[in-house]
């Protein structure tokens, strides 16, 4: 057998025991999508954020001083989140706003060990036509979001989002920072589209 013939036949091998190594590893990771999907299957869907919502950093100060005229009835449980708002933020997030009451486990870290909530509440303050609700959420690092809600006859009319690396449990302490950094949108990372 001459040279040219050996080297096709070696280059040929190689090909066919990569190509079944692929395919086995294709299947192994389809395999475990399928399971992933049915242990977690709330992580599995596209979030749908409906960018008419979005209420920008212009409207801020308006937000704040309607805010603090409100008298906020304040609730220290997740569920106690209207339902028509959470069906706004379950579609608005991969998980179904999966979150837990304030001191409760919840998933801090990237590194998932057992199933928990995305999220830990901090404040959830409900007005007659505004919500302030304030959360934990973690991943590579901890981080407190702030949620200002505009709604009326029980429909999500307008929101403004805030990832903050604070850590503030009530009205009076979110509504501070909010004024004190009015125009400094770096601040805020309001623009992000992680909830």
């Amino acid at each position: 057998m001459n040279d040219s013939i050996r080297i096709k036949l070696i280059i040929g091998l190689i090909l066919t025991i990569f190509c079944a190594c692929t395919n086995k590893s294709s299947q192994s990771s389809q395999k475990d999508s399928i399971v992933l999907k049915r242990k977690y299957p709330n992580y599995f869907h596209e979030p749908i954020i409906d960018k008419s919502l979005l209420l920008s950093d212009e409207k801020l100060p308006v937000l704040i001083a309607e805010l603090e005229k409100k008298n906020l009835k304040e609730k220290k449980k997740a569920n106690e989140i209207p339902n028509f708002i959470r069906k706004t933020l379950n579609r608005m997030t991969a998980d179904n706003f999966s979150i837990a009451d304030y001191g409760e486990k919840w998933q801090v870290t990237d590194d998932v060990v057992e199933e928990l909530p995305a999220r830990q509440l901090v404040y959830l303050g409900l007005g007659d036509n505004i919500t302030l609700i304030a959360y934990f959420s973690g991943g590579i690092g901890e981080s407190e979001h702030i949620l200002i809600i505009k709604h009326k006859n029980q429909q999500v009319t307008g929101l403004w989002h805030a990832n903050i690396l604070h850590d503030f449990k009530t009205k009076k302490e979110i509504l501070k920072f909010l004024k004190k950094n009015i125009g400094n949108e770096s601040d805020f990372n309001s623009y992000s589209t992680y909830y």
